[in-house]
């Protein structure tokens, strides 16, 4: 079956001379390994979280698919010429691929880590914090993203329950914040 997508480039590997082992998390089918046969032409859409248009060729049977055609929908130029936002791009690429495990499409998830890649490359500002903030904000697609019920009297942070109470826990998992 031929499926067309859109994918986020999460790592290669070269492999038996001209073919390419990419690791993609695609709209439409999730994370996956793909197999493409590189050239000098196309060798430079596979950069780490460029957003691409993918079309592959997908069999049921296979862990491995095949990508017939590729093409850069934004490649995140930005990201590469500051080291600092490269060292973050290269920590995100890594996490995603090692925590986001889905084999099947996940729109919200998707369009978070699209509009996280491309809201680092346009940062002119700051960016130190960027991947504390990316961390904070994947949790809620994992499952346990923090009750948002912090105030003066609720400064205590449950960690086991994952949210902001104003007594101490009958256990020791807490973070004190305040005072």
């Amino acid at each position: 079956m031929i499926t067309k997508t859109r994918a986020i480039v999460l790592g290669t590997t070269r492999y038996l001379g001209n073919l390419i082992l990419v690791k993609l998390y695609s709209e439409n089918k999730g994370q996956g390994m793909y197999v493409h046969k590189s050239s000098r032409k196309n060798h430079s859409a596979f950069v780490l979280l460029n957003l691409l248009e993918i079309i592959t060729e997908d069999k049921d049977n296979r862990s491995l698919q095949k990508l017939k055609e590729t093409s850069v929908l934004n490649s995140f130029e930005a990201i590469y010429r500051n080291p600092e936002k490269s060292a973050i791009a290269l920590f995100v690429a890594e996490l995603i691929a090692k925590v986001v495990k889905e084999e099947e499409g996940n729109q919200p998830l998707f369009d978070f880590l699209v509009h996280s890649i491309e809201r680092l490359n346009s940062s002119e500002s700051n960016t130190k914090t960027f991947h504390l903030f990316f961390l904070l904000e994947l949790c809620q697609f994992a499952g346990f993203y923090p009750f948002g019920n912090y105030t003066s009297e609720d400064s205590i942070f449950d960690l086991r329950e994952g949210r902001f109470c104003s007594t101490y826990p009958p256990h020791p998992l807490i973070i004190v914040t305040g005072k």
